[in-house]
């Protein structure tokens, strides 16, 4: 789906994190197919999972326009064009030195490309409403690493990355607002979003199922709104953890409501 798009001026830059199977070799036929197209980087560092695998690559790429490609998920054929379109009007309007992000809604499905969703933000209860309020987007993500574009104002801003960061694109994306940068939605799927049985990170159903399913484990979820709060510490977003839970229970589902039913 990358070689379909209809923006064809791209690489890649990969790093694979440990393997054991044949990504390598694959990697490689392609790179011997498409030249100039396919960088492979072979440094030996095992980074531990997506979200430092994706620090890693941050800090070695040198490109004007980035976007994030942990792909077993599908492209549609006009969403590096959309996303690069948008940004590039963007910084005709604030200049190239502002960070700017754009992101899009995405279609969730199985593993097989079976619907499960037209929607991630309709799915998750959530809103690209979010992305325009560091303080909202701190207790809640809506922007999805696979649709996201990022200028390279915005890399630079998002360096160094704490060990506090839940995910590299909320930690990109909190790190643009915290620049006085911008986040642009796109309201439309570009992506289709693979969801897979076994996925380590992935879409989490935001209704009545999800909730039942974290109140199985309170201790869990309670550990994971501790870590979103020490992230939401890297930029003073909160005075105390109490505040961070009483702002997320008061207005995430707020958000949504208004967002949905366009109030």
């Amino acid at each position: 789906s990358i070689l379909a798009q209809t923006y064809k001026c791209w690489r890649i830059l990969v790093h694979d994190d440990g393997s054991i199977d044949g990504t390598i070799s694959i990697l490689k036929e392609y790179a011997d197919k498409f030249p100039g197209r396919f960088f492979i980087i072979e440094d030996g560092i095992c980074m531990g999972g997506a979200r430092n695998n994706f620090f890693h690559l941050l800090s070695l790429s040198s490109s004007k326009y980035i976007v994030f490609c942990d792909q077993d998920d599908v492209w549609m054929p006009e969403k590096l064009a959309e996303t690069v379109s948008l940004c590039k009007q963007a910084e005709e309007v604030d200049g190239a030195s502002v960070p700017l992000g754009v992101f899009t809604d995405a279609m969730v499905v199985d593993s097989t490309l079976q619907l499960i969703s037209p929607s991630l933000w309709d799915y998750q209860k959530t809103s690209p409403s979010l992305a325009s309020s560091l303080k909202f987007l701190s207790v809640r993500n809506c922007v999805t690493g696979c649709t996201l574009l990022i200028n390279r104002a915005a890399v630079e801003v998002s360096q160094p990355f704490s060990k506090f960061a839940s995910m590299h694109d909320w930690w990109v994306a909190l790190s643009v607002l915290n620049n006085q940068g911008k986040l642009l939605a796109i309201e439309k799927p570009t992506v289709l979003y693979r969801q897979h049985e076994s996925n380590v990170v992935g879409a989490s159903s935001g209704g009545a199922k999800g909730i039942i399913k974290k109140m199985k484990n309170p201790l869990s979820s309670i550990k994971r709104q501790w870590l979103i709060y020490k992230m939401s510490l890297e930029f003073n977003v909160f005075q105390n953890f109490t505040e961070f839970l009483i702002f997320k229970i008061l207005n995430c589902r707020k958000i949504f409501v208004r967002y949905k039913y366009k109030i």
